[in-house]
């Protein structure tokens, strides 16, 4: 029994990145001859958006060579409680007393609520285990206290928790797979105490910049690890470079090489810091700063970029320096441009 895992997709519109990423997924599905495709929540970016695009839905999701599973997020869970038709190859859960049953594996879902603490914990001990020969798999969707993540981890949630559980809650359900939705970032494994895995396939496009990386989803099949698959759809990815007046690389064309090896699906978010010669590099510290900003418009991270850039070439021309330089040569050290640079940020401590 093949499992696809994802969650977050956050459909917005017909079409745009996120549907495509969706249609990718169903692809991915296709060609792995999946029989299982799980979707942990927040299918929708809101419900008013589920209702207009569930006549699409139920379209897409119908005839298909496996079959769906879908539990309601935060985000869409009055749509899905209305008993709609979402395609005849879907299986909602809207509660957590009615497991799949299917041949050798046994679904349990587990809607979005506003339970936590005991009355949560009770609320779960309704998975009972079931036989030695079948796995167990459930699909969650909700916010992991043992992870220590951000608040921004979960996309734009706010302050408030969402379902709120520990991994030592699953101890004893006899559970082979937690397949989760809600964290964003990335794709995630956490081992249960007792034997079991908590998995976050994280969202399938970058939603907010904290999405950093390669979008992926989970392949699974009871019994064995977790294989991750990476999709096409958009992603960020940190880009940080670091400027020294010492280097003999041209400051701007370092940008451009750390910019040019990123693939054409990444959205940079370019922070550059440091220093550079002026009088070496015979470009002021305005015309270096404009051809990074001129880089970043090339490479789409124009609204995404930092920079924090000083022309140093008259301190470097300073008497002090240039003893220090003399005096350096003659030590060898084998980190001469950390020693330049920590003297470089001194020298500018005392001129404020």
């Amino acid at each position: 029994m093949k499992i696809l895992h994802t969650a977050d997709v956050h459909l917005r519109e017909p079409d745009d990145e996120r549907w495509q990423a969706l249609e990718e997924i169903l692809e991915i599905a296709e060609r792995e001859k999946i029989d299982l495709l799980a979707i942990s929540g927040d299918l929708f970016d809101t419900e008013n958006i589920g209702e207009q695009l569930r006549p699409r839905i139920s379209n897409l999701f119908s005839r298909r060579g496996f079959k769906i599973l879908l539990i309601p997020g935060n985000h869409d869970r009055e749509v899905f409680g209305k008993g709609y038709y979402f395609g005849d190859s879907v299986h909602v859960f809207r509660n957590l007393e009615e497991p799949l049953d299917l041949e050798d594996l046994k679904i349990w879902g587990f809607p979005f609520t506003d339970l936590e603490g005991p009355e949560l914990l009770r609320y779960l001990r309704k998975i009972k285990k079931g036989s030695n020969q079948a796995s167990q798999v459930l699909l969650f969707h909700g916010e992991l206290l043992d992870a220590f993540f951000q608040r921004k981890d979960f996309g734009d949630e706010g302050g408030s928790r969402y379902l709120p559980v520990r991994l030592s809650y699953f101890e004893g359900l006899g559970l082979d797979y937690v397949l989760a939705g809600h964290f964003h970032s990335e794709l995630r494994i956490w081992e249960i105490s007792g034997g079991g895995s908590f998995i976050y396939s994280g969202s399938p496009v970058s939603v907010t910049r904290r999405e950093r990386g390669p979008r992926k989803v989970n392949l699974l099949q009871p019994g064995e690890g977790p294989v991750e698959i990476e999709l096409k759809s958009r992603f960020f990815q940190q880009v940080s470079v670091e400027i020294s007046p010492f280097e003999d690389e041209d400051p701007v064309g370092k940008v451009k090489r750390k910019m040019g090896v990123l693939p054409d699906n990444a959205m940079p978010l370019l922070e550059v810091r440091g220093f550079v010669d002026g009088n070496k590099l015979g470009k002021n510290e305005e015309q270096v700063i404009n051809e990074i900003k001129n880089l970043a418009v090339e490479y789409n991270a124009e609204e995404n970029s930092y920079i924090e850039i000083r022309d140093v070439g008259m301190i470097l021309e300073e008497d002090l320096f240039k003893s220090f330089e003399e005096k350096l040569e003659r030590i060898e050290h084998p980190d001469q441009n950390d020693l330049w640079e920590m003297a470089l940020r001194a020298r500018l401590e005392v001129k404020k």
